[in-house]
């Protein structure tokens, strides 16, 4: 009786420390932002200057469905973030971390399984044409 006293108290006690932890899952996403066109013409073949370039972006990311807001970053000026989530689906969006209209940059639909990070790219439109 005794014993399973103590082993019901220990399973409560791990319980406990997993609630408090919020049920962690050690998974999220790994954003990277790029922005494009970086030259005004493009040539054939392609200038390897002309390439996408990592660009520093305001990330927020929101529950699906819902659109709550769960988390927000910033990439360093490498254009990466890593942030931690909760397993399930969410919409990654970005907006120019200098708070202007340009780059203008897409939003990306993920599922976060449990545990895992999920890459995410995310395309940013300079406006150069």
């Amino acid at each position: 009786m005794l014993r399973r006293i103590v082993v019901f108290a220990v399973v409560l006690v791990v319980a406990a420390a997993v609630a408090s932890t919020g049920g962690a899952s050690g998974g999220g996403v790994r954003v990277s932002a790029t922005a494009s066109p970086t030259c005004p013409v493009e040539r054939v073949p392609p200038d390897p200057s002309c390439a996408p370039k990592p660009v520093d972006v305001r990330v927020r990311v929101a529950a699906r469905p819902g659109g709550r807001t769960v988390a927000r970053a910033r990439t360093g000026s490498d254009g990466r973030v890593s942030i931690p989530l909760r397993s399930g689906r969410y919409r990654v969006y970005a907006r120019a971390a200098n708070g202007g209209s340009l780059p203008r940059c897409d939003y990306k639909d993920v599922r976060v399984p449990r545990g895992r990070y999920v890459r995410v790219a995310i395309s940013c439109d300079t406006g150069i044409r």
